[in-house]
């Protein structure tokens, strides 16, 4: 299951949403009147301005992808360029494929602090099972960069593998996602609410790296809240650049906890 866990701060009573607090970014909705709340939310700015906004919270995702991150109304249409995927808590893939019908409505946007706002509704369908109604749907200052993303109905996309220990207790996520900024790789692993999170130098080298300097950092965040690493280091054992694959381990120190034997395999 693909999940992009930047673990912004949650938001804001922006459009109809009773329960948003004041606080930014936010990509927020409800879904068939159940509220779904992201503890990440970004906009990925890829070839051509096409570009994919993504909210995730532990085990839900929502990506919408449009033509470009301008201003206007971007209505979704079968067989169109603008559609939106829904992944559930058991990985199942919804999307706007075959129904079409929906909109996203950018009505913000600040090039200075490269952030979007707008709001959203549209329908998303397993196909030949259930339909899903995701209306109120908010992005409220979500920012954006340039990058790359996976598209989350491409099986063939494979999460790669990462454990550790927290304070000696095992760490296997459920979520493993690798996305990339213009000079980063942030890995983010997740389990129920808790998440490691590894940031490394796209051009990284083999060798060993303390933790935080020269682009290495690495943070955990428990329900949301986080705890960057204020000692520690990550090891690059391979980084293939060309094949978009990187391996090491790593260990850090939090205020509170002590992240041991952290191993990763990934690819971005």
């Amino acid at each position: 299951m693909k999940k992009y866990i930047l673990l912004f701060a949650l938001a804001s009573t922006f459009f109809a949403c009773e329960t948003i607090e004041t606080n930014t970014p936010a990509f927020q909705a409800n879904l068939d009147n159940t509220f779904f709340e992201s503890f990440d939310a970004r906009g990925i700015v890829g070839e051509n301005d096409r570009t994919s906004f993504v909210g995730a919270n532990a085990d839900q995702m929502i990506t919408i992808e449009l033509e470009n991150y301008r201003p206007g109304l971007y209505e979704l249409t079968v067989g169109g360029a603008n559609r939106a995927i829904y992944e559930d808590p058991s990985g199942q893939i919804y999307t706007t494929d075959s129904i079409g019908g929906g909109f996203v409505d950018l009505n913000f946007w600040d090039t200075t602090s490269q952030t979007v706002g707008g709001n959203f509704t549209f329908d998303v369908v397993l196909q030949g099972l259930d339909t899903i109604r995701i209306n109120k749907g908010i992005l409220f200052r979500v920012p954006y960069g340039s990058g790359t993303t996976e598209d989350p109905t491409d099986p063939s996309n494979p999460d790669g593998t990462f454990v550790a220990e927290i304070d000696g207790q095992l760490f296997e996520p459920s979520t493993i996602v690798a996305t990339t900024t213009d000079v980063s790789i942030i890995i983010n692993a997740a389990l129920g609410d808790d998440t490691i999170q590894l940031v490394i130098p796209l051009d990284a080298t083999e060798g060993t790296n303390a933790i935080p300097g020269n682009g290495y950092t690495a943070s955990y965040f428990v329900a949301g809240d986080e705890e960057m690493a204020q000692s520690g280091s990550i090891r690059v054992f391979t980084h293939d650049m060309a094949a978009q694959t990187i391996s090491g381990t790593f260990n850090f120190m939090t205020e509170n906890h002590q992240i041991s034997l952290g191993q990763y395999n990934i690819s971005y």
